[in-house]
C-alpha cells in the first residue's frame, strides 16, 4: 500500500525522480527496489553490503546497485551524496 502511494505521488512529478532504497538485498528493499524499477522514467537506485550480493539480481537491475554500503556507518552513507 505504501508502495502504491509513493507510486501515485512520484507518477505526477514533471521531473525523473532519483529513488535511493537503502538494503535492496533485504526482505523488503529487495521488493521495493525490484517494483520501483520497473517505472521506466524514474533512476532507481539500491545499496548492498556486499557486492557477492549484487550476482542475485538479474544484469539491467544489478548495474543499479551501489556497494559496498553498510547503513550503521555514517561514513558509507555521507560517500553515496
Amino acid at each position: 500500500m505504501i508502495v502504491q502511494f509513493l507510486i501515485h505521488r512520484l507518477c505526477k512529478q514533471a521531473v525523473q525522480p532519483t529513488i535511493l532504497v537503502l538494503g535492496a538485498s533485504g526482505l523488503l528493499g529487495n521488493t521495493v527496489f525490484r517494483v520501483l524499477s520497473e517505472q521506466p522514467s524514474w533512476n532507481v537506485l539500491g545499496t548492498l553490503r556486499r557486492a557477492s550480493l549484487k550476482g542475485r539480481f538479474p544484469l539491467p537491475l544489478a548495474e543499479k546497485l551501489i556497494h559496498p554500503v553498510d547503513v550503521t556507518c555514517p561514513e558509507t552513507l555521507d560517500a553515496l551524496f
